[in-house]
C-alpha cells in the first residue's frame, strides 16, 4: 500500500441522507420486482465473470460492471478531488439541488480495515481500478469500496468502521457548471466500450425470451452504448485465438470511417422483443480455428470459429453458447455482430 493515497473522495450531486450503492439503493426503492433483480444480478455476474477471465482478479472484476453502470455492492470513490467536484457538480434533479456533496475519506486512516495479510479478514474491502486498462477508469483515477458484510446496507455516511475518517463538505451549486468535465464520462476511446451492450444483449439468453421493458429502459440509460469493432486476433500453434487487439470506437472510426455508436431507441427495442441472438463470440468465447502463426482482421458481420466458454451462467441450454461455468467444451462457427 506504499502508493496508495492519503485520501479518497466522493462527489454527490446533493444532500442525502445515505450514501448507499446502486444495489443498496434498489433494494430500498422498490423499483423492481424479484425477478428483474435477479436478471439485473446476472447481468452483473455476466460482466464481471468475462472481464475476470482476463484479469484473475475477482475483485477488481467486479469493479468494472460498477464503473459503467451496471448495478453493484460498490461504491464509487476517486483519488482526484476534481472528479469528485465533477460528480457533484452534475445535475441531480430538476430543479437542480442548490447545495451538493463532496466526501474525503481518510484511506490512511482505515487502511487497517482494508489491508490485512493474508489470511485474515478485515470489515471492509477497496481497490483501485483505474490500472485494469479501462480508459475511463483511468481518467476517473477510479476507487471501489463495500463492506464484507451485510454490503447491501454499506452506507459511506453512517458506516461504523470509518466514522471519524470521513469529512462531509456541503458546497453551494451557484458556479458548479465551471466544475463539470464532460470527457471524465467519455467511452469512445476505450478499447472495452463494446462490452456493455454485448452482455445486455445477451441477457436474454439468460432470461430465456425478451426482458421487462422497464429494466431494458432503465440499465440502457446507463450503460456506454457502443456497437462491436473490429478486433485483431492473434493464432497459436493450435490455432486458437491467444491475443486480442481491440480497437475502440474511436479508433475504429478513425480506421474505417464508420460511426459506432449506438442507437439508443433501437438498442431498447433489442432486449424487449422476442428473439433470442447468440451472444458476441469474442465476449463470450475464444476464437479458433485459425492458421497456427497468423494474425486475422475480425469485422462486425465476420464470421468465425468460437470455443465457448463460461460467462453466461444460468440453466437455459438452449444454445451452445449458455453454459455453466466449466472447461471450454462446445465449438460453433458464428457470424459477430
Amino acid at each position: 500500500m506504499s502508493e496508495a493515497p492519503k485520501y479518497l473522495y466522493r462527489g454527490e450531486p446533493g444532500v442525502f441522507a445515505s450514501s448507499l450503492s446502486s444495489w443498496g439503493r434498489l433494494n430500498n426503492v422498490g423499483r423492481f420486482d424479484a425477478r428483474e433483480l435477479e436478471l439485473l444480478g446476472q447481468l452483473t455476474d455476466m460482466a464481471s465473470e468475462n472481464i475476470n477471465s482476463r484479469i484473475a482478479d475477482p475483485f477488481r472484476a467486479v469493479g468494472w460492471p460498477q464503473h459503467y453502470s451496471f448495478p453493484t455492492v460498490y461504491l464509487d470513490l476517486t483519488s482526484d478531488p476534481a472528479v469528485a467536484l465533477h460528480f457533484a457538480a452534475s445535475s441531480g434533479g430538476d430543479p437542480p439541488p442548490k447545495k451538493r456533496v463532496v466526501f474525503r475519506i481518510d484511506l490512511e486512516a482505515i487502511e487497517r480495515k482494508i489491508y490485512r495479510p493474508a489470511g485474515q479478514t478485515t470489515p471492509l474491502a477497496a481497490a483501485c481500478i483505474e490500472h485494469m486498462d479501462f480508459t475511463r477508469a483511468k481518467r476517473q483515477r477510479a476507487w471501489v469500496i463495500c463492506a464484507r458484510r451485510n454490503a447491501l446496507r454499506f452506507n459511506l455516511q453512517w458506516s461504523w468502521h470509518i466514522w471519524g475518517h470521513v469529512e462531509k463538505f456541503t458546497v453551494d451549486a451557484t458556479d458548479a457548471e465551471s466544475f463539470l468535465h464532460q470527457e471524465l464520462l467519455d467511452a469512445q476511446d476505450d478499447t472495452f466500450a463494446s462490452w456493455p451492450l454485448a452482455i445486455v444483449r445477451a441477457l436474454k439468453i439468460v432470461a430465456g425470451g425478451a426482458l421487462p421493458q422497464a429494466l431494458a429502459k432503465w440499465i440502457c440509460a446507463r450503460i456506454p452504448l457502443y456497437e462491436w469493432t473490429p478486433l485483431e486476433v492473434y493464432y497459436d500453434e493450435a490455432g486458437r485465438g491467444t491475443q486480442l487487439g481491440l480497437l475502440s470506437p474511436a479508433q475504429a472510426a478513425k480506421r474505417d470511417g464508420r460511426d459506432y455508436r449506438a442507437d439508443p431507441e433501437a438498442v431498447v427495442e433489442e432486449p424487449v422483443s422476442p428473439h433470442i441472438p447468440r451472444p458476441n463470440g469474442i465476449v463470450f468465447g475464444i476464437p479458433t480455428g485459425g492458421k497456427p502463426g497468423t494474425t486475422k482482421w475480425l469485422e462486425p458481420g465476420s464470421e468465425c470459429e468460437v470455443q465457448w466458454r463460461s460467462g453466461i451462467p444460468g440453466p437455459n441450454r438452449r444454445l451452445p453458447a449458455v453454459l455453466w461455468p466449466v472447461i471450454p467444451v462446445a465449438f460453433e462457427r458464428v457470424i459477430l455482430r
